[in-house]
C-alpha cells in the first residue's frame, strides 16, 4: 500500500510540476513581449500633413521623417535642413528610418510610420526653396511626446513646418 502511495504522490507532483513550469514559461514569454513593446518592436505612428493653399512658391516641397536616437539626433540637425538634401549621412539611411514625401498646396496626407527600435525623436526636414531659416524648414518631435503618441499633426504652411497640439 504504501509503494501506492508514493507512486500517486509521485504521479500527481509530476503534473504539478509540469503545470508550474507551463505557468513560468508563459510569464516568461508574457514579459518578453511586454518589454518589446517597451521598447518599441511594431509601434505605428502616423502622421497628417495639412497643407495650405499655396506653400514653397508653388512648386513641390520634398519633406522627410527621420527616426533617431538622442546621438543621431544631434549628429543630423548639425547637418540642417538646407545641408540635409546632399549629405551622406542622408544617403546611408533607408526605411524605416528614413521616409520621404512630396507635398503641393491644399494636399492633406497621412503618413504610416513603424518605429525602428531605439529610436527616440522623429525629425522633420522641409526642403522650402529660398528659405534659410532652418527653424522654419524643421521640425523635432522629441521623447515623451511623439514618442508615446501615435498621432502626429502637421500644418504646412507657405514657407514654414508648424506641430499642431
Amino acid at each position: 500500500m504504501r509503494v501506492d502511495r508514493v507512486t500517486d504522490t509521485i504521479g500527481s507532483g509530476s503534473s504539478i510540476c509540469r503545470s508550474v513550469c507551463l505557468l513560468m514559461t508563459l510569464a516568461l514569454l508574457c514579459g518578453l513581449v511586454s518589454g518589446c513593446r517597451t521598447l518599441g518592436l511594431g509601434r505605428k505612428t502616423v502622421v497628417y500633413f495639412t497643407c495650405g493653399p499655396e506653400i514653397n512658391n508653388g512648386l513641390i516641397l520634398a519633406a522627410e521623417l527621420i527616426w533617431a536616437t538622442e546621438t543621431e539626433k544631434r549628429t543630423i540637425l548639425a547637418i540642417g535642413p538646407d545641408r540635409w538634401w546632399s549629405s551622406d549621412h542622408r544617403r546611408g539611411l533607408t526605411e524605416p528610418h528614413l521616409t520621404h514625401i512630396d507635398l503641393r498646396g491644399g494636399q492633406r496626407e497621412q503618413v504610416n510610420l513603424r518605429r525602428p527600435n531605439g529610436a527616440v525623436v522623429l525629425i522633420v526636414f522641409a526642403d522650402y526653396g529660398g528659405v534659410t531659416d532652418p527653424n522654419a524648414q524643421q521640425l523635432v518631435i522629441a521623447p515623451r511626446g511623439i514618442v508615446r503618441a501615435q498621432r502626429v499633426r502637421i500644418r504646412v504652411g507657405e514657407d514654414r513646418l508648424e506641430l499642431i497640439r
